[in-house]
């Protein structure tokens, strides 16, 4: 076991046992595998993670957040100040209660986002979003991605192996999420969706490889006689051509 699986199983042996800690977990699942850390903020469940792992995520963001060029930098400088402007609007700050707007990667950095697709997040989707891409990375590690649904708008989980930022997220095999459902029975039930297929998927393999042992070595169908294969179509509708009636003497 190990990875977000691992962590999943650490969380809810913490959450059974409050009062405990990591070394008690060790202890009494035997794990002795790479270092494990804890995040428990407040209002929030407690997360585990592998210790020392979240410098290394920090350096890849910050490489894959670096503008390459000068029109990517122009890029992101216009969309920050976008979202400083919304900040700064009075219909913006009672809505929000005073927190910001945040220009924020359509898909996070951490799971393939670049700078190309960026948009603007007021605090309560960019916290919902960020919640939904924390609990979906645990669940399903890289196998599914959040972006955003080009159509309604909200977080869009999609199939990694299918996603494509070119083409419209809405069309893509996933489930998009809106701010106020549950996620974790979304999550849940994607889960199930994806059971389904490979289960579906297994038992047409074996059905194919059954038929195909089946009838190994039959032809399904015969190859044409070299006569029908020139008939034309007046002889396939039982026509006597012309010249045959001249040769007859008419």
């Amino acid at each position: 076991m190990e990875g977000s699986e691992l962590f999943r199983n650490a969380e809810q042996w913490l959450t059974d046992n409050p009062g405990k800690n990591l070394a008690d977990y060790r202890k009494d699942a035997n794990y002795s595998g790479p270092a494990l850390k804890t995040r428990h903020r407040k209002g929030e469940p407690v997360r585990v993670s592998y210790k020392g792992k979240s410098s290394e995520s920090q350096t890849r963001r910050v490489a894959a957040e670096t503008p390459k060029t000068s029109e990517e930098a122009m890029a992101v400088r216009r969309v920050r100040r976008q979202a400083r402007q919304q900040t700064g609007s009075t219909l913006h700050q009672h809505a929000s209660g005073g927190r910001p707007s945040i220009a924020e990667h359509d898909v996070r950095l951490a799971s393939g986002g670049t700078n190309e697709f960026m948009s603007i997040s007021d605090p309560n989707f960019k916290s919902f979003k960020d919640t939904l891409e924390q609990k979906t990375a645990r669940m399903f590690g890289d196998q599914y991605v959040v972006d955003v649904d080009e159509v309604s708008g909200y977080p869009r989980v999609v199939d990694n192996k299918y996603h494509n930022k070119f083409q419209p997220v809405s069309r893509q095999p996933g489930v998009t999420v809106e701010p106020g459902m549950d996620i974790d029975s979304s999550l849940a039930s994607l889960q199930q969706r994806a059971s389904m297929r490979v289960a579906v998927s297994g038992n047409a393999a074996d059905i194919m490889r059954s038929v195909g042992k089946r009838f190994a070595g039959v032809g399904f169908l015969a190859a044409p006689m070299e006569d029908e294969m020139v008939m034309s179509p007046s002889q396939q509708l039982g026509f006597v051509p012309i010249e045959q009636y001249s040769q007859r003497g008419f």
